[in-house]
């Protein structure tokens, strides 16, 4: 039997802070530190209410990716590959992937 991938997202996976691993003065890890991301959580939370259904994604997840989305001239499958493999990425998204 084929065991189901399972994707958690956590910036600090298994007790390795993300940002002991990378250059801190890569353009968006400072970009990441200038943005007020408890706003933007605060008012892309608050419309959404719980409800039936998939959970949604963190607000700064999605604030993040679509930034840099349009920052780079991304598709949704570029942006989302980028995810998956850049740690950069992750700091700016707030997330990082971890495949169990």
């Amino acid at each position: 039997m084929r065991r189901k991938r399972r994707i958690f997202q956590n910036s600090n996976t298994q007790g390795y802070p993300l940002r002991d691993h990378i250059d801190l003065h890569h353009p968006l890890v400072e970009l990441a530190d200038m943005i007020n991301w408890a706003a933007i959580d605060r008012v892309a939370t608050e419309p959404f209410q719980p409800g039936p259904g998939r959970p949604s994604l963190r607000p700064r997840l999605v604030a993040g990716l679509l930034y840099l989305q349009h920052a780079f001239n991304l598709s949704d499958e570029q942006v989302v590959a980028g995810w998956l493999e850049n740690p950069y990425i992750w700091t700016v998204a707030g997330e990082q992937p971890l495949f169990l």
